[in-house]
């Protein structure tokens, strides 16, 4: 059987894999095709930060710039995490500061809460392939169901 004879017809056809990479290697073969990140598009205000910073400190960034980009926010996440620890870091105190992050939100990954649920966020962005430079562009506000 197929998609047809099973009436399947996926609202998204990738899962978190709706990185930059793939539609700039396919140069268009992708158009319309839509998917899930785990964080925000190019055209997030967020990511002219990020390229700033980066050229701040002397960064080459590849033309891959939306999959460093995640890694920055998933970098906040972290630097947020180690703040509230404190100055004596140890598995305990980082532990416990995870514990009170709740509606974390640095403009990159989705809103964070891990106290009391360590997934950190159940939501996904929506994209849809392309910009004109061929990455994904924002396709709605992030959710757990689509």
């Amino acid at each position: 059987m197929d998609a047809t004879a099973l009436q399947y017809a996926p609202t998204y056809t990738m899962g978190t894999f709706a990185l930059d990479f793939l539609t700039q290697a396919s140069q268009g073969s992708m158009t319309g095709v839509t998917g899930l990140r785990n964080g925000v598009t190019q055209d997030a205000p967020t990511f002219q930060e990020y390229i700033d910073k980066a050229n701040k400190y002397g960064t080459n960034i590849s033309p891959d710039k939306g999959s460093g980009f995640l890694v920055y926010g998933e970098g906040l996440v972290v630097g947020h995490a180690l703040e509230l620890a404190g100055q004596d870091l140890t598995k305990a105190s980082l532990l416990s500061a995870l514990e009170t992050v709740v509606d974390y939100s640095n403009g990159v990954t989705p809103v964070l809460t891990y106290k009391g649920d360590h997934a950190g966020s159940h939501n996904a962005y929506p994209a849809v392939c392309c910009n004109a430079d061929f990455t994904w562009k924002a396709n709605g506000d992030p959710a757990s169901a689509f």
